[in-house]
């Protein structure tokens, strides 16, 4: 390991150093084997050292120890023979291994050449090769851990670490006991010190042992195993920085469960003190070490705080000793004079101390609820809310009416639930409902002592009646106690604000007088009644042209009840029918509210129509008689008109003469005449003037007939609508024979009489 890893050798003139060479001199040195030199016959000097183990140069194996190169060293002529150092190679092979040794040769590279140069001195050498490779021997790990868990055989390994070795050493390895104990919790067979042999190649060394098993609770338990008289022959151990000594330890296999009794404690802010119980719950029963000591960590957290319970530090420690297997908790709780609500804490179990393998903490938390005894009230203020439909919500105020909330983490939730009430029903908004089923939730605390609260509900633009439903408070489940809740009802009312418009569906309407009855039709004309709504109407009628109990039956506040299932109301006014003919006669009828005050958005509109009566009786007119006989010299006829009927409306028709055998204008003056009857006429005559003259003409005859006036209604021409007038002719024409007696002859073959014809035709 030294000069770089090279073994150096020095040459040098043993007599006759000061001789001057007359020729070059050359020189061989060459490193061989042992089984080289003596392979070759090399003979070796008397005073050669003993040899040591033999080094190698075998290429094949993979062994080499030098570099068996040969050096060749020329001495010029004219020089004397100096020192001469040559320098070989050797391998570092990381191998533990005995001192090893190899033979450097001196040679003449031409023997006959130089027959003065003697090298029988010193022809050879031992090149010696110090192994200083080092064995670091250990412990594999400084702890090992092994289950108890039924009689397992164990071992700790010794390593071997650095290098290979070739030789063989002894090793002690001894065992002591700590917590554990040899033959109760672990057995070494044999002696608890034992020798072990390290071979060549070999590099682990097992140290077995076994684990005893048993039913007790116990901690971990432990014992040492040292490596001792560490060999300190070349080559040499190396322990620094190994582990000469470590640890075992038994991990007890018992599976048990640490955990509280009861997970959740409700407990009045008066009850002073009390325990909570945390016990080993599993394997029940268990034995437990009496030498066994162990503490259980717990911590506390939750709304309540220090000034609430004790102990409410972060970390807390319980203690388990003496072979007991339950403990308590002892916690205090303050009573004070302060509204807080329902206060929580919570303990964990979180860890153990020694440790144990198969602890399992379940449950690991328990929670204690402090009832707060003191009293604090929330409700409405007002009880009572009045809004409009249009609004589409509600403003409540529920606040904190007594005591007040002084912890900062103490929350009080509370419920404002809706309820249906008189013509309120929940529903979707979709035109079914009023308000929607949804319950609210308000956080009272220390910030907040008072909460507005928008209750929605739906505008579904129905006319309704004045509707109202309720607001319940309650508490959550989570809700502390202490809690009153007074006012815990609210009303609503909801004034509807959807306009209803119900008035005649006409402003007018005709009727005959012999229809017996007039039909006036009131309705919702807009907008739309609710369920359960009802607005009254008063049906009344008044007098006009036509006059009450003569011309139709009164009517005075006829109740007419609209609602969502009825819209429309016909309203039938008796006529009273007579036998006088009468002009156009109108009444009215009139709309009122049957409630007073009258509802709010409701309309009447129109609130009032006018019903026409038609008189439905006939007036006939006609000529009586209906033929009439004239004198040609009486100078006129008169023509007799009969009214038959009666009414109160002058009736008027035309008479119009017209010619037969008679000539207008020759024989009669013609005539086209209207002639009108007034209220209470019966009778009205015609004049025709007849005119005279003196041709004999025979009786001849005219006609008068009979037509309406415009804008006569219900006046008809009677039977009698047709006159004949005859005119008696009073002109004579006479006829006589002249003379009055004729003689004639019997021979005669004929006689002629004349007549004579007196007076014109």
């Amino acid at each position: 390991g030294t000069n770089n890893n090279q073994l150096c050798v020095v040459v040098k003139t043993v007599e006759n150093q000061n001789v001057i060479l007359a020729s070059e001199l050359q020189l061989k040195i060459t490193p061989l084997t042992f089984q080289q030199q003596e392979a070759m016959g090399i003979p070796l000097p008397p005073d050669f050292p003993p040899k040591p183990v033999a080094a190698s140069v075998n290429y094949i194996t993979g062994r080499v120890d030098f570099k068996d190169s040969v050096h060749c060293v020329t001495i010029p002529a004219g020089r004397k023979v100096e020192d001469i150092t040559v320098c070989i190679p050797i391998c570092d092979d990381e191998i533990d291994e005995a001192d090893e040794g190899f033979v450097v040769v001196l040679e003449l590279k031409d023997s006959a050449k130089y027959l003065s140069v003697d090298l029988s001195t010193r022809n050879a050498t031992l090149g010696r090769i110090d192994d200083n490779d080092v064995l670091r021997i250990g412990f594999e790990q400084a702890r090992y851990e092994f289950p108890e868990a039924g009689e397992i055989r164990a071992a700790v390994i010794i390593k071997v670490d650095g290098t290979v070795t070739e030789q063989t050493y002894m090793i002690d390895v001894s065992a002591s006991d700590g917590t554990a104990i040899n033959g109760l919790d672990y057995i070494i067979g044999g002696e608890a010190t034992q020798r072990f042999t390290i071979r060549p190649g070999q590099q682990n060394i097992s140290f077995p042992f076994e684990i005893v098993e048993d039913s007790i609770l116990e901690q971990v338990e432990c014992f040492t195993i040292s490596l001792e008289n560490i060999p300190e022959v070349e080559p040499r151990f190396e322990t620094q920085g190994t582990i000469t000594t470590t640890t075992v330890c038994i991990l007890d296999r018992t599976a048990f469960v640490i955990g509280f009794r009861e997970t959740l404690t409700n407990v009045e802010e008066n009850v002073g003190s009390f325990d909570i119980s945390v016990a080993i719950l599993s394997p029940d029963p268990v034995t437990v070490d009496p030498e066994l000591t162990f503490r259980v960590f717990y911590s506390a957290s939750g709304t309540a705080g220090a000034a609430d319970y004790s102990p409410s530090s972060g970390f807390n420690l319980l203690t388990f000793s003496n072979g007991i297997n339950e403990t308590f908790i002892t916690v205090t709780i303050t009573d004070d004079d302060l509204f807080e609500g329902t206060e929580t804490f919570s303990y964990s179990l979180f860890g153990v101390s020694p440790a144990f393998s198969l602890l399992t903490f379940a449950p690991n938390v328990t929670t204690v609820n402090i009832m707060d005894n003191d009293d604090i009230t929330i409700g409405f203020v007002p009880v009572n809310y009045t809004v409009n439909e249009g609004a589409g919500e509600v403003l409540v105020n529920v606040s904190v009416l007594d005591g007040s909330i002084v912890n900062s983490d103490t929350e009080i939730e509370v419920l404002l639930t809706p309820r249906e009430g008189t013509g309120v029903e929940f529903g979707s908004g979709d035109g079914t409902g009023d308000i929607f089923p949804q319950t609210y939730t308000v956080v009272f605390n220390q910030s907040a002592t008072s909460h507005i609260v928008a209750i929605k509900f739906f505008d579904d633009m129905v006319y309704e009646n004045p509707e109202f439903f309720f607001i319940d408070l309650s508490l959550t489940a989570n809700s502390q106690n202490g809690v009153n809740l007074s006012p815990s009802t609210a009303a609503v009312t909801i004034n509807d604000d959807d306009p209803v418009v119900i008035g005649f569906a006409s402003t007018s309407y005709s009727v005959l007088e012999s229809t017996g009855s007039a039909v006036v039709t009131v309705s919702v004309l807009s907008g739309t009644l609710g369920p359960g709504t009802q607005v009254g109407v008063l049906f009344s009628t008044m007098g006009g042209t036509a006059t009450s109990d003569t011309d139709f039956s009164s009517v005075s506040g006829r109740q007419l009840t609209f609602s969502s299932s009825v819209t429309s109301i016909d309203v039938s006014v008796n006529i009273l029918q007579d036998d006088i003919q009468e002009q156009l006669e109108q009444f009215s009828a009139g709309l009122t509210f049957s409630q007073s005050p009258p509802p709010m958005r409701v309309t009447l509109s129109p609130d009032a129509t006018l019903i026409n009566i038609t008189d439905t009786d006939v007036v006939f007119v006609e000529f009586q008689p209906d033929s009439y006989s004239v004198g040609e010299g009486d100078g006129a006829v008169i023509l007799t008109l009969v009214k038959k009927g009666q009414t109160d409306l002058p009736v008027s028709v035309v008479v119009t003469t017209e010619d037969d055998s008679a000539e207008a204008g020759s024989d009669y003056d013609s005539v086209q005449e209207t002639v009108t009857f007034q209220p209470g006429e019966m009778t009205k005559t015609v004049s025709v003037t007849i005119r005279e003259d003196t041709v004999y003409e025979g009786e001849e005859t005219f006609f008068a007939g009979l037509s309406l006036s415009p804008g006569q209604t219900n006046v008809e021409i009677g039977d009698n609508d047709d006159l004949n007038t005859t005119i008696t002719d009073n002109d004579v024409v006479s006829f006589e024979f002249v003379p009055a007696v004729y003689s004639v002859t019997e021979g005669q073959t004929a006689v002629v009489l004349t007549v004579v014809k007196t007076g014109q035709s």
